[in-house]
């Protein structure tokens, strides 16, 4: 007599369609690191994330990106993430250029606003 047959497995579950453009990126959960994109920006993460970069670029001793995330309430794959985006967007220069600084001084000595930055 032959042993009885195990029941078939049940088929995966579908996948979940992607957001409808606009709509807020979900929550990463622990997977692949480039599994996700960065999570919708907001001033609290930009400036986290802006701390982070210029304490690496400026320091030669800095602490890891899982306690910065600890400490500013994102997980580290989001911190790699925002990281990562923020770096892009500086096309990988963290550096700011004396032209650059030039025009944001006198911008603000004339009372102007940032707005301006870049327009001529």
């Amino acid at each position: 007599m032959s042993a009885p047959r195990p029941a078939p497995r049940p088929p995966p579950p579908p996948r979940a369609p992607p957001p409808p453009p606009g709509a807020p990126w979900p929550r990463p959960s622990a997977g692949p690191r480039d599994a996700h994109p960065p999570p919708p920006p907001n001033p609290r993460r930009l400036f986290l994330t802006a701390l982070v970069v210029g304490a690496k670029f400026l320091d030669d001793r800095y602490l890891s990106n899982g306690y910065y995330g600890r400490v500013g309430g994102v997980t580290l794959e989001e911190m790699n993430a925002m990281e990562a985006a923020l770096l892009e967007k500086l096309g990988w220069r963290a550096t700011v250029r004396e032209a650059d600084l030039a025009q944001v001084m006198r911008i603000l000595e004339e009372g102007g606003n940032l707005t301006e930055v870049g327009e001529g």
